[in-house]
């Protein structure tokens, strides 16, 4: 299983040069925690997306990941980052917006899922 995580976008309502990923909560970024959770399940081989202020999110991530960059970032969308990934892509794979915050179980359920497609949504 690998892990794909769509990085590439400027985050335009936070007005700010920062990535969201990079977003500190509680000492560490969305971006190190979606790492670490991915690793706690066994997911090491993470293809990430990148575009927006990139250099910002490798001198953080650092090598653990492979990179693929969406050099159309600002006229394009998740989906068209997930295609810029597709050469990279050889196995199932679990795929999160790196800004998103989600619960440990949440990927779990996704990950030991049977289905040939899983996705969960927030019914808040």
């Amino acid at each position: 299983m690998m892990g794909l995580i769509l990085a590439a976008g400027t985050g335009t309502r936070m007005e700010s040069t920062t990535p969201k990923c990079l977003l500190n909560l509680d000492g560490t970024s969305i971006i190190e925690y979606q790492l670490e959770c991915f690793k706690e399940f066994g997911i090491n081989d993470i293809v990430m997306v990148v575009g927006f202020n990139s250099d910002m999110i490798k001198e953080r991530v650092g090598t653990n990941v492979k990179y693929v960059s969406n050099l159309n970032y600002k006229t394009t969308n998740n989906l068209y980052s997930i295609w810029e990934a597709r050469d990279s892509i050889n196995d199932d794979f679990v795929c999160v917006y790196s800004d998103l915050l989600f619960h440990k179980e949440i990927l779990r359920r996704c990950i030991n899922s049977k289905n040939n497609v899983c996705c969960f949504v927030n019914r808040s």
